[in-house]
């Protein structure tokens, strides 16, 4: 799937359901199909349908979405699952994500795939990686030291704590995403203050001990996959290095064993392991 326009598809079976129905009031299903094609382009319908095969399946199957929703670092979970459905929403912060109009536009397009998407589904929040390499020493530095880095540490957490918050009053099932450990990522954003690794190292670690806090506190579901990457200095260890900031597709078992801990769902279930009299019948009993 590429990253974007995703938030034009649907997510659910109910939505998808509900786009399709829209059809039925024009004239006949091919010219339904034709404006599909002329408005996104052959690939986003075939994306289309693809997802609405995937929710249907879902369905029948009993089975939630999952939606992983973040910066670049969503790529650790590309083609983990049938089930799981990836959003990039850019290069977005967790301190940014509370705000309702920022230069990714994070928050309305996380709450849009949140309002467009069934009850059933669960969502992985991947935010806090840029804050940890680039904008907490940055604003420090910017500010001279007159905040603690500790501090712009606090005030990141409580800001995406704000933003979980809402989710939870919403009802929405959902888990925090560790950050990755320190890679080897020179100053590719061309920040006017870029920490040296061991920095980013410390701040990466001190951020994901307050994620763990926030989650005891709340109660909050939180996929820890940094204590398994990571080296004794708190670097991201070569065996896991995809590139100088991203892991490889080895985080993948981790990821799927930390997802069963903490909901119970085997991550990489094929719907074709109910077999087909599996599947009537789930589709009968509901």
């Amino acid at each position: 799937m590429t990253h974007q326009n995703q938030t034009l598809l649907p997510y659910s079976f109910k939505t998808a359901h509900e786009g399709l129905r829209m059809g039925r009031r024009i004239s006949s299903w091919a010219s339904f199909a034709h404006n599909l094609i002329i408005r996104h382009g052959i690939k986003q319908v075939i994306k289309l349908v693809r997802l609405y095969a995937i929710a249907l399946l879902a369905r029948i199957g009993g089975q939630p979405l999952i939606h992983v929703i973040g910066d670049s670092h969503v790529q650790a979970f590309k083609d983990i699952s049938l089930y799981v459905l990836i959003h990039r929403v850019g290069p977005s912060t967790a301190y940014n994500l509370q705000r309702k109009s920022s230069t990714t536009n994070s928050n309305k397009q996380l709450f849009k795939i949140v309002a467009k998407s069934n009850r059933r589904d669960i969502f992985i929040l991947v935010f806090g990686e840029i804050d940890c390499r680039i904008h907490i020493y940055n604003q420090y530095e910017k500010n001279k030291g007159k905040s603690t880095i500790s501090e712009l540490i606090d005030k990141t957490i409580a800001n995406y704590g704000d933003v979980l918050n809402q989710l939870s009053q919403l009802g929405i099932n959902f888990a925090v995403y560790s950050v990755p450990p320190a890679g080897r990522a020179e100053n590719t954003f061309g920040s006017p203050h870029y920490a040296s690794r061991g920095m980013r190292g410390m701040i990466t670690g001190e951020f994901n001990q307050k994620l763990k806090l926030l989650r005891r506190e709340r109660g909050y579901k939180f996929l820890d996959v940094y204590s398994a990457v990571c080296d004794r200095n708190g670097f991201m260890c070569d065996e896991y290095a995809f590139d100088d900031t991203h892991l490889n597709s080895k985080v993948k078992r981790i990821i799927i064993g930390r997802f069963s801990e903490e909901f119970g769902i085997e991550l990489d279930r094929s719907p074709w392991t109910l077999g087909w009299r599996g599947i009537l019948r789930k589709a009968l009993s509901r």
